[in-house]
């Protein structure tokens, strides 16, 4: 009777005794995500994190747990313990560009200067660093500093691989400065050097604005067709198009039209209003003011356009989104002349 009774006694023991999670590694990590499943490679990362300390492969997981981070917030945050932990690891210097870039992309402009200042000391990172601060001159008004940053990039790296976005920021920098000709020669420079690069548009779109602004509507009708024609897609070919349409023509007839706008901030003080213009003109985007009076009193707001379909409008407000402004789009009627309504 006790022999029959062992093997039961055996089998309540085995029961009681707890069933432990078997321990997860990052390679069980690196097999879901090669089946898809980010969701439970994160929280294998994130429970090896959390119950890791500070052990030697800590940096490996953290990296791969950022590669899976798609929400800017957490990135950031991510990306800011490995910098600040790991600054020996092969993987900080890519760690600091990009956070660097996303503090500079959501304004955090001191942030992102103590990251490239760092970087700058670095042979292989110094001129995207320096660009990066020239670009953070640029967008605080600091002419002086940007122009020294722009002097130093010109004299170390004449063939640079940014050498077209370098051309932008001098000519953006020659027209905050009231240099109209020397910043026309740098937009003409990017066209005829490079003429494909990411700056191009931009060129053809500010050549177009400063020929308009002198009266010189011909000249200026030609280079917003010429942006339109080749490059169709671009947020700047929308705003070319608006600027092609509002130009003036020849027959002054006029008539009234529902169009849309961007707007991207609203002010109580005209001067704060227009210095945010003057910003954004700066950098290239077309604006203005637009006074109106709302409860009794009288606003400012900063808008682009006129665009002629809401989804010009919603082309541009994406553009500009991604650059890390905010705004939303809005309709008002406005006279145009008859050509305008007929005209692409």
């Amino acid at each position: 009777m006790r022999i029959r009774l062992l093997p039961v006694l055996l089998l309540f023991i085995l029961a009681s005794i707890p069933v432990f999670p078997a321990v997860r590694t990052i390679d069980d990590a690196r097999k879901a995500i090669a089946s898809g499943d980010e969701p439970g490679a994160r929280a294998i990362l994130q429970t090896i994190l959390r119950s890791g300390g500070d052990s030697p492969g800590r940096a490996g997981v953290l990296a791969l747990l950022i590669s899976l981070e798609h929400l800017v917030g957490p990135r950031i945050a991510l990306l800011e313990e490995y910098v600040r932990r790991y600054p020996r690891e092969k993987d900080w210097r890519g760690m600091v560009k990009e956070l660097a870039w996303l503090h500079l992309a959501s304004g955090k402009y001191a942030d992102a200067a103590l990251l490239l200042t760092r970087l700058v000391a670095v042979p292989e990172e110094r001129e995207s660093a320096l660009l990066g601060l020239v670009r953070i001159a640029i967008a605080q008004e600091h002419w002086d500093q940007a122009e020294r940053s722009c002097t130093a990039l010109e004299r170390e790296y004449p063939d640079g691989v940014f050498r077209p976005t370098v051309l932008a920021c001098q000519a953006r920098i020659h027209l905050a400065r009231g240099r109209n000709k020397e910043a026309s020669l740098a937009w003409h420079a990017i066209i005829e050097k490079f003429g494909r690069s990411d700056e191009a548009p931009g060129a053809w779109l500010a050549l177009g604005e400063m020929a308009a602004t002198a009266k010189d509507i011909r000249l200026a009708q030609d280079y917003l067709t010429k942006l339109v024609r080749a490059f169709p897609a671009s947020m700047e070919a929308g705003l070319a198009r608006s600027r092609l349409r509002l130009l003036a023509v020849e027959n002054p007839r006029t008539s009234n039209l529902r169009v849309w706008e961007v707007q991207l901030a609203v002010y109580h003080a005209k001067s704060q209003a227009e210095a945010f213009v003057a910003k954004l003109r700066a950098a290239g985007y077309l604006s203005f003011v637009q006074q109106e009076t709302v409860g009794g009193r009288i606003q400012y707001s900063v808008r682009m356009g006129y665009f002629r379909t809401r989804e010009d409008a919603a082309q541009v407000l994406a553009g500009m989104q991604h650059k890390g402004y905010e705004g939303f789009i809005r309709t008002r009627t406005v006279t145009v002349t008859e050509d305008v309504l007929g005209r692409e």
